[in-house]
């Protein structure tokens, strides 16, 4: 088991800093589903009170909070970068595929229960409808986002394969599987020694590094070496195979980034060139434009999101139709959201005015952002609506909801685990 000195960059701390926002703030109580399934669902004719203790999902200020944090997660994971971390990027693919799954298998059921919860209130089913879509698309896009990740073994890992493999007879072949991405791929039996015959060790490449494409960042610069050594060679006296790929001898072929062979020097000196090779390796990936922008290629499940809004915005309006005429908390806080919009299109409208000059143009630009930003806007003005309805500005859970409550909170929080 990995300790935490080998993982540096995993997010511990912040990791319980979410766990420690999903716990409830209230003493805990004595909790029977079945006596909540079988209680009476409010018939939707009665006041909005009364109606809102079947709706066991997040509003108000912790709300307000969770979708912030959805957005930020978003944008994290499409530019490929650790949520809770943004300066460090994805690298574990398989955790990463697990935690999103395994948050869409809680809130899933969770918001099933609110929708059961609330049978006779139509408006409130919109709402939790919305909710699952919205959670669909975290998850996808979570899914899409960790499907991109090129997950290059560590080195610790790679050397104790190696020996095994070494005991048995077998060469390890040493290319990373790079599945969608051809260009990146490092060329097989090409490696060359600096007077141009093929050596089994201590080879730097003859070509161009595979990791770097033509239109990346020092390409030209590193092309103009044909013999040059890319990455850092082996330890004085050892043996040791540069990052590539060597067709194995057995009919099992591995596949790794780093060989290393027993000969080699001194394990401190092995494991530093493994170390400063593996990040060196992700350097290069990174470097790739066509590898950074697999991840952009997550707002493709935008379309989802716009959907589920519409479904939410109709039952979200219907309860502030019936109530915004005797609450005076709802006219302020859907006064500041709509001035919001409405400051946003006439701007648009100006700008693209003064711009192009033509009226026409600047409407449909206007339009098209205002549904936009409306559409983005509306999921945080929910959580203040539904807050201003009850009284209760923080949101909290009745004591009846508020283990499908926090459930749900932190089940929206694991696509922020992603490292």
């Amino acid at each position: 088991m990995a300790s935490l000195r080998q993982l540096p960059t995993y997010p511990i701390i912040p990791i319980f800093i979410v766990i420690l926002a999903g716990l409830p703030i209230q003493p805990a109580q004595a909790f029977n589903p079945d006596d909540l399934l079988n209680r009476p669902s409010p018939t939707g004719n009665g006041d909005v009170h009364d109606e809102i203790q079947c709706y066991a999902l997040p509003y108000g200020a912790i709300g307000f909070a969770s979708h912030i944090l959805t957005y930020m997660t978003v944008i994290c994971l499409s530019l490929g970068r650790n949520p809770l971390i943004p300066w460090v990027r994805l690298k574990n693919r398989n955790f990463n595929l697990g935690v999103s799954v395994l948050g869409f298998l809680i809130s899933f059921p969770l918001t099933v229960v609110t929708m059961v919860k609330c049978k006779n209130t139509w408006s409130f089913i919109l709402i939790a409808v919305w909710k699952l879509v919205l959670s669909t698309t975290l998850t996808a896009m979570s899914i899409h986002a960790g499907r991109n990740i090129i997950d290059v073994p560590k080195p610790k890992t790679l050397k104790k394969k190696a020996r095994k493999n070494n005991k048995n007879g077998s060469r390890s072949s040493m290319s990373i599987p790079l599945t969608g991405y051809p260009h990146l791929e490092p060329p097989r039996n090409s490696y060359s020694g600096r007077n141009g015959s093929n050596s089994r060790v201590s080879s730097p490449y003859g070509s161009p590094n595979p990791y770097l494409s033509p239109t990346s960042p020092g390409y030209d610069a590193y092309s103009q070496q044909s013999h040059g050594s890319y990455f850092p060679g082996p330890p004085s006296g050892g043996q040791y195979s540069q990052l590539g790929h060597y067709q194995n001898d057995s009919d099992d072929e591995e596949t790794y980034p780093y060989r290393y062979d027993q000969q080699s020097g001194s394990d401190d000196e092995e494991e530093q060139l493994q170390t400063a090779q593996h990040k060196m390796i992700y350097k290069h990936i990174w470097q790739d434009p066509q590898y950074k922008s697999q991840f952009r290629k997550i707002w493709l499940w935008s379309p989802l999101y716009f959907f589920g809004a519409i479904v939410g915005f109709v039952g979200v309006m219907n309860i502030v139709r019936k109530n915004i005429a005797t609450n005076h908390q709802l006219q302020i806080v859907t006064g500041v959201f709509g001035g919001i919009v409405l400051f946003i299109i006439v701007l648009v409208v100006v700008l693209f005015l003064c711009a192009f000059g033509k009226l026409t143009i600047s409407l449909v630009m206007g339009a098209v952002v205002g549904i936009f930003v409306l559409t983005i806007l509306f999921a945080l003005y929910t959580d203040w609506a539904l807050a201003c309805l009850v009284g209760e500005v923080v949101g909290r859970p009745s004591r009846d909801n508020a283990v499908f409550y926090w459930c749900y909170f932190a089940a929206k929080r694991l696509p922020m685990l992603s490292f």
